[in-house]
């Protein structure tokens, strides 16, 4: 009955996520209808340590709480570029609890960025899809209250945002889920507040809708 499965946006011994021997996990997520999540933790870092003056007890630091998506992104990126979601197209990955206000950006970043590679290289397409439309397929990225990253919906598409109200964090919205959402989404076609609100997240998790 497991639906998730929480993992770290990062090196797995010092190799990518897309590495050939790391292959074998991903084969066992789609092969059990298991999500990997990427979410908030206490996780190996992607900056280097210079990066880091305001040192802690809590290992809580300014530059990973303002780029809270960036492993994300990061490892999206390389599970995308790299070929893992081609090779396992019924793979889904959900990333939570890190808004959505990145994620237009990302996708144009990653289809731009990959094809200016691309062609200053002169190599061939390596992958059959734009590599956002890959996002848009088998990824997911919730948010709660967050208007920006919901009205760049046209750039990001419908089918990969997930609104959470992050229950029970003091900064998510409940107890007043309802009224953020009458408020979030009112100027929002009932089919696409839908998809939203829950169908992204059931299809994302593989749980029922009926």
């Amino acid at each position: 009955g497991v639906r998730l499965a929480m993992m770290a946006p990062s090196l797995v011994d010092g190799r990518a996520l897309s590495h050939p021997d790391v292959d074998r996990c991903w084969s066992a997520f789609e092969h059990h209808g298991i999500s990997p999540v990427f979410h908030v933790a206490d996780q190996p870092k992607v900056f280097e340590d210079g990066w880091y003056a305001d040192r802690n007890e809590l290992g809580v630091f300014k530059v990973d709480a303002a780029l809270l998506y960036v492993p994300a992104a990061l490892a999206s990126t390389d599970l995308i570029l790299n070929g893992v979601f081609e090779r396992h197209p019924g793979l889904r990955l959900g990333i939570v609890e890190l808004s959505a206000v990145w994620v237009p950006l990302f996708l144009m970043m990653l289809d731009g960025g990959s094809e200016f590679v691309r062609r200053l290289n002169g190599t061939p397409d390596t992958l059959s899809m734009k590599p956002s439309d890959y996002f848009r397929r088998q990824g997911g990225a919730t948010f709660g209250d967050d208007p920006v990253g919901l009205n760049n919906r046209d750039v990001t598409g419908i089918d990969c945002l997930m609104w959470g109200n992050d229950y029970p964090h003091d900064e998510g919205t409940f107890p007043n889920s309802r009224e953020v959402i009458e408020r979030t989404f009112k100027d929002i076609p009932e089919d696409e507040k839908w998809k939203i609100v829950g169908g992204n997240a059931a299809r994302v998790y593989r749980f029922p809708t009926n």
